[in-house]
């Protein structure tokens, strides 16, 4: 953090693809953070409002030079638009957004890591909220709703998945 790699970016100079790598840093730490810190019973050490990078751009870097990729990583607009957090789909002003341009996009290392950082967006806020000494004080029926809400994201995030990536039967 000391590096400032868990803020955006708004630096003009910096080339798109620099900025991307020093984007998939932050999520590369952040996932390996909290992988680890749930393996091991242990709280993470990043608070859920200690970054405000952009979720990483769902193409490899070898695709970096395609012009639909060219304006996701320069049109802050259509990323903004576009790349979006599972967990807030309900909280975002169309509630009605739904990613299929990802069912366009072929299986890249991009896409996978896209996926992998927004499910860990999703348990990282749950566990933080749920196991906090602030969810053990709240009554049994707000921590059930909020289990609720919870599994419901879980399940729009995994209706999310592009289908080659997608790992569970749906019949």
């Amino acid at each position: 953090m000391a590096l400032a790699i868990n803020l955006r970016i708004l630096d003009t100079d910096l080339q798109p693809g620099s900025k991307e790598a020093r984007s998939r840093l932050w999520w590369s730490i952040y996932t390996l953070e909290n992988i680890l810190a749930y393996m091991t019973g242990r709280p993470t050490c990043i608070g859920s409002s200690s970054f405000s990078v952009d979720p990483p751009v769902p193409y490899s870097e070898d695709m970096f030079a395609r012009p639909q990729v060219v304006d996701l990583l320069t049109n802050e607009t259509l990323r903004k638009e576009r790349l979006r957090w599972s967990l807030d789909a309900q909280e975002n002003e169309n509630a009605d957004y739904e990613p299929f341009w990802l069912n366009d996009i072929e299986t890249n290392q991009g896409l996978q890591f896209y996926h992998l950082v927004d499910l860990m967006h999703i348990v990282h806020v749950a566990i933080d909220e749920l196991f906090s000494p602030k969810g053990f004080q709240a009554n049994k029926s707000i921590i059930k709703r909020r289990i609720c809400f919870y599994d419901e994201r879980l399940e729009h995030w995994l209706s999310r998945l592009s289908p080659a990536c997608s790992f569970v039967d749906q019949d």
